[in-house]
């Protein structure tokens, strides 16, 4: 019984002695990595969950021709409301930098710098941005519309339940310039216990 308990002892210490220190690098990205994910508090991890909307907005007062660099570059204020998941009925409000020189018709209604937020009916708030360009559609194709954008939007966090959310999606927007129609579809991911 002696001798099989020295006999473990030695087999131990060998196995011990065998390991390269060098091996093991705890500098490493993958040793940092499996670190941080057990100590990852289960209160600050996501939950992405599928985002769909239906709203509307209108121009809110007139561009303003002098708040953005260039002549033909004029801030607008949109304002708008609607429904959409994990907000319920909500408003918005979004300004933005936009194109309005016609005679460049590859830059014409390119916009950029949207400061966007959805505003919950309690008050929470989803803030997101987007950039591109609103097309025209051919004159006479749509009796509605005169003009369409799809271009990828991204959440950057908010108020209350949307604190640290992320996610993005695209616009799927159809407009007359005086009134635009969005369908904005997505994923959203949301911290655990907000």
């Amino acid at each position: 019984m002696i001798m099989k308990k020295i006999l473990i002892a030695i087999f131990a210490l060998c196995l011990l002695n065998s390991c390269d220190k060098d091996s093991l690098d705890v500098s490493s990205d993958e040793f940092k990595s499996s670190e941080m994910k057990r100590s990852v508090d289960p209160k600050t991890e996501g939950v992405t969950v599928p985002f769909k909307s239906n709203f509307y907005t209108e121009q809110e007062g007139d561009i303003d021709m002098g708040a953005c660099e260039g002549d033909v570059i004029g801030l607008n204020t949109q304002v708008g409301g609607g429904n959409a998941t994990h907000l319920g009925k909500f408003t918005t409000v979004m300004t933005f930098c936009m194109n309005f020189d016609e005679s460049d018709q590859e830059n014409f209604a390119k916009y950029w710098a949207v400061d966007g937020k959805f505003i919950a009916a309690n008050g929470d708030e989803l803030w997101f941005t987007v950039s591109g360009q609103v097309i025209l559609y051919p004159p006479g194709t749509h009796p509605f519309y005169v003009a369409y954008f799809d271009d990828e939007f991204t959440f950057l966090g908010g108020t209350g339940r949307f604190l640290g959310a992320i996610g993005s999606g695209y616009t799927n927007s159809f407009t007359n310039f005086a009134h635009t129609d969005h369908n904005w579809t997505g994923t959203l991911t949301l911290l655990k216990g907000n």
